[in-house]
C-alpha cells in the first residue's frame, strides 16, 4: 500500500521541461538514492532519447535482473518518457517488483506493447496487479506473457480483465500451460470480449478435448481474426470440433488466419475442414504444415478449396504430398482467382508434379509465389530428371515473375482509380459548397435592406451605383425604398395595417412621380423628388377594378378613383386607389426599329405604356359588353311589339272577310244581321 500511494502522489514531468541530460542525471541520482548501480544497457538507450512529446520506439531490459530497488529507479524514466514497446522479457521479476512496475505502467501509460515473457515468479499479487493494469490502461494494445506459468488459480484474474473492457487487441499466451479448465476460463472470458483480434496459444499441450472449447470460441466470437494453435496435440478429433465452430462463421466478418501447424493431423479430419471451407467467407490464410495429410488428405480437401472464394495463402510444408497430390493442387491453382501463395516445401514432388504446377501457372494470373525445394528429387525411371526439373522450376519462376508484374499493374490502376474517385468526390463537394454559398448569397440579397431612407423618398434606390441613369445604359437591379424611421413599419403588400393618414396616393405624369399625403402634419416630413422612371419598375400595390394587380404605374390621373375600406384588425379606414380600364390600344412597341422601342413618343418606357393600355382596354371591353346587352334587350321588346301589331292586323282582316260573307246571305237573315254586334258574329 505504501508503494501504490507513493506512485499516485507522483506526477508526470511536462515534456517542455525535459532534456536528455536531465533524464540521465535524474536516473543516476535515483540509483544513488536506492543504492544500486546504473545499468549500462539502459544508459546507452537513454542517450538516444530526444523526443519527450511523442512516444519513443523501444525500451528493452531483456535479460537484466530487476529487483524492487531497480524498479524504483525506473520511475524517474517512465515519468518523463513514454515508449511504444517496453520489453521486460526474462528480467526475473518477483511479486514485489512486478507490483511496483505494473503500477507505474498503469499510472504513466508508459507503453502500447508490453512483453513480460519468461517471468515465472510473479505470484498471485503480481498477476492481480497485471490484470488491473490490463483493465485500466487504455493505451495498452499488445500483451505478451510467453513462458509464464498461468495456472487455474491465476487465469480468473486475466479473464476478469478481458471480460470487463480491456483494450488489448493482441494476446500472446504461448507455452503458458493453458489447457483443460484453464483454457475453459479463458474462452469464457473471450466470448464476451470484443477487442481481442489475435490469440496465440502455441505450445500449450492442447488435447483433443480442448478442441471443443476452441470450436465454441469460434462459434460465438466472430471478432477474432487470428488463431494460432501450432505445436499442440489437437489431432483429428480436436480439429473436427474446431472446424464445427469455423463452419458457423458464414458471415462477412470472422476468422482470417488459422494456424494448425504440427497438431498430429491426418487425412481423416480433412473432410470436416473441407466442409468448413465451403461455408466460410473470410478465411484468407490456412497453415497445415508439418501434418501427415498425404495425397488422400489433399483429395478430400480439394472440393472445399474449389468452392472457397476467400483463401489467399495455403501452407502445406512437410505434409507428405507426392506428384498425385501436386496434380490435385494444380487443378485448384488453375481455378482459383484469388490464391496468392502456396507453400509446398519438404514434399516429394518430382517431374510430373512440377509439370502440372507449371501448366496451372500458365493459366493462373493471381499466384505470385510457390515455395518449392530447389534441389532436384531423384527419379530412377528418368535419366535426365535433373535437367527436366530445373527447366520446370525455371518456367514456374518466370510465370511467377509475370504474375508479380501483373499484380503491380493492377495495384497501380487501382491506385489511379482511387485517386480519380477521391478527386471527383472532392470536386463534387466543392461544387456543392459553392452552390450552397450562392444560394445563401441569393437569400441574403432577397432579404429587405435594413438601411432604408424616409417614406417621402418614393424613389428607386441603388446603393451600389449612382442613382442617375443615362438612356440606353444596361439595366440594374433596383430596390424601391418606402421606409421612414419616424413612421410605423409598412409595406406595399399589407396596407391594412397602416393608418389612413400615412397611406400615400401615387400619381404619375409622363416622366415624374409625386406623393400626396392627406395628413398635413406628415406632409412636412415627406420630400418630393422627381426620380427617373427605371426600365424595370418594381411591382405596384395598385389593383384594377377586377382585382388583378397592375405591374406598371398609371400615367393618366383621370383613370384613378378612390375607395374607402376598413382594416379587419384595427377597424380603421384607409384609402385604396383603383384604376378604370380604357379600351385597348395597339402595341406600338411592335412597330419601328430597336431604337424606337426603347422610348415611347411621350418619353415613357414602352413596357409601362403597354401595361397601361392593356389595363384601359380591359375596362373598355367590359363597358362595351354591358351596352350591347342593353341594346339587345331593347331590340327584343320592339320585336315583340311588332309581332303583336301584326297579329292584330291579321285578325281585323279576317273579321272583315267574315262580315263580307255575312252580307251575301239571305235577305231575312241580312235584315236581322244589322242588329248583331261584332262580338256576336265572332261567337
Amino acid at each position: 500500500m505504501k508503494r501504490r500511494l507513493w506512485v499516485i502522489l507522483s506526477f508526470q514531468v511536462p515534456a517542455d521541461s525535459c532534456s536528455t541530460d536531465e533524464l540521465m542525471c535524474a536516473y543516476r541520482q535515483s540509483c544513488e538514492k536506492n543504492g544500486v548501480r546504473p545499468m549500462a544497457k539502459l544508459l546507452q538507450q537513454l542517450l538516444v532519447v530526444s523526443d519527450f512529446c511523442d512516444r519513443n520506439e523501444t525500451l528493452t531490459l531483456r535479460g537484466e535482473h530487476l529487483e524492487l530497488r531497480h524498479c524504483e529507479t525506473l520511475e524517474e524514466i517512465l515519468r518523463r518518457v513514454q515508449f511504444r514497446t517496453l520489453d521486460l522479457e526474462a528480467t526475473r521479476l518477483d511479486e514485489e517488483s512486478a507490483v511496483a512496475l505494473f503500477d507505474m505502467i498503469e499510472y504513466y501509460e508508459s507503453c502500447t506493447r508490453l512483453n513480460i515473457s519468461y517471468n515465472r515468479n510473479l505470484g498471485v499479487r503480481g498477476w492481480q496487479s497485471c490484470a488491473r493494469m490490463l483493465k485500466k490502461t487504455p493505451c495498452l494494445e499488445h500483451f505478451e506473457a510467453r513462458g509464464c506459468t498461468i495456472s487455474e488459480q491465476l487465469m480468473p484474474f486475466i479473464g476478469r480483465a478481458l471480460r470487463q473492457g480491456s483494450s488489448v487487441t493482441t494476446l500472446h499466451l504461448e507455452n503458458a500451460i493453458i489447457s483443460g479448465k484453464t483454457l475453459m476460463i479463458l474462452v469464457a472470458a473471450l466470448k464476451m470480449n470484443g477487442t481481442v483480434r489475435e490469440l496465440f496459444l502455441a505450445d500449450n499441450k492442447l488435447m483433443p478435448s480442448d478442441g471443443i472449447q476452441l470450436g465454441s470460441l469460434l462459434k460465438f466470437n466472430h471478432r477474432l481474426q487470428l488463431l494460432d494453435v501450432r505445436n499442440n496435440h489437437l489431432q483429428d478429433v480436436g480439429i473436427s470440433h474446431l472446424c464445427d465452430g469455423l463452419w458457423e462463421q458464414n458471415l462477412d466478418h470472422g476468422l482470417n488466419t488459422l494456424v494448425l501447424w504440427n497438431n498430429q493431423i491426418t487425412y481423416q479430419s480433412m473432410t470436416a475442414l473441407s466442409r468448413a471451407l465451403m461455408n466460410t467467407r473470410c478465411l484468407e490464410t490456412l497453415n497445415l504444415g508439418h501434418n501427415s495429410l498425404t495425397t488422400e488428405g489433399i483429395h478430400r480437401l480439394k472440393d472445399g478449396l474449389l468452392q472457397n472464394k476467400s483463401l489467399l495463402r495455403i501452407g502445406l510444408q512437410a505434409s507428405k504430398i507426392n506428384c498425385e497430390g501436386a496434380v490435385a493442387l494444380a487443378e485448384f491453382i488453375a481455378e482459383s482467382p484469388r490464391l496468392v501463395r502456396l507453400d509446398l516445401r519438404e514434399n516429394d514432388i518430382k517431374t510430373a508434379g512440377l509439370m502440372a504446377l507449371s501448366l496451372s501457372l500458365k493459366v493462373s494470373q493471381s499466384v505470385t509465389r510457390i515455395d518449392l525445394d530447389k534441389d532436384p528429387k531423384k527419379e530412377s525411371s528418368m535419366k535426365d530428371y535433373v535437367e527436366q526439373q530445373k527447366r520446370l522450376l525455371n518456367d514456374i519462376s518466370n510465370f511467377m515473375l509475370r504474375n508479380r508484374d501483373l499484380a503491380r499493374q493492377r495495384e497501380e490502376e487501382e491506385e489511379k482509380r482511387r485517386i480519380a474517385d477521391e478527386l471527383a468526390l472532392k470536386q463534387l463537394q466543392e461544387a456543392q459548397t459553392e452552390e450552397k454559398k450562392e444560394e445563401e448569397e441569393e437569400e441574403k440579397e432577397e432579404q429587405v435592406d435594413p438601411n432604408r431612407e424616409p417614406l417621402g423618398n418614393l424613389a428607386v434606390v441603388d446603393r451600389d451605383e449612382k442613382a442617375e441613369r443615362t438612356e440606353g445604359s444596361p439595366s440594374r437591379n433596383m430596390k424601391l425604398d418606402l421606409s421612414n424611421p419616424s413612421l410605423p413599419a409598412c409595406t406595399l403588400e399589407s396596407p391594412a395595417f397602416v393608418p389612413e393618414c400615412q397611406i400615400p396616393i401615387v400619381k404619375a405624369t409622363d416622366e415624374n412621380m409625386t406623393v400626396i399625403v392627406e395628413d398635413k402634419e406628415a406632409e412636412a416630413l415627406i420630400a418630393t423628388p422627381s426620380p427617373v422612371i427605371p426600365k424595370e419598375f418594381p411591382p405596384s400595390p395598385m389593383v384594377s377594378s377586377n382585382g388583378h394587380p397592375i405591374l406598371a404605374p398609371v400615367l393618366d390621373p383621370s383613370l384613378l378613383h378612390d375607395t374607402v375600406q376598413y382594416s379587419p384588425n384595427t377597424k380603421r379606414k384607409f384609402l385604396v386607389s383603383r384604376v378604370q380600364e380604357p379600351k385597348p390600344k395597339e402595341c406600338w412597341a411592335e412597330k419601328g426599329d430597336a431604337s424606337e422601342q426603347s422610348v415611347a413618343p411621350n418619353g415613357v418606357r414602352p413596357e409601362l405604356a403597354l401595361a397601361a393600355d392593356v389595363a384601359s382596354s380591359t375596362e373598355a371591353k367590359e363597358t362595351k359588353d354591358k351596352t350591347e346587352i342593353e341594346t339587345n334587350k331593347e331590340e327584343e321588346i320592339v320585336e315583340k311589339t311588332e309581332e303583336k301589331a301584326e297579329e292584330k292586323d291579321d285578325f281585323e282582316k279576317e273579321l272583315e272577310e267574315m262580315m263580307a260573307q255575312v252580307a251575301d246571305l239571305d235577305p231575312i237573315t241580312a235584315t236581322n244581321s244589322d242588329d248583331l254586334s261584332v262580338e256576336d258574329i265572332v261567337e
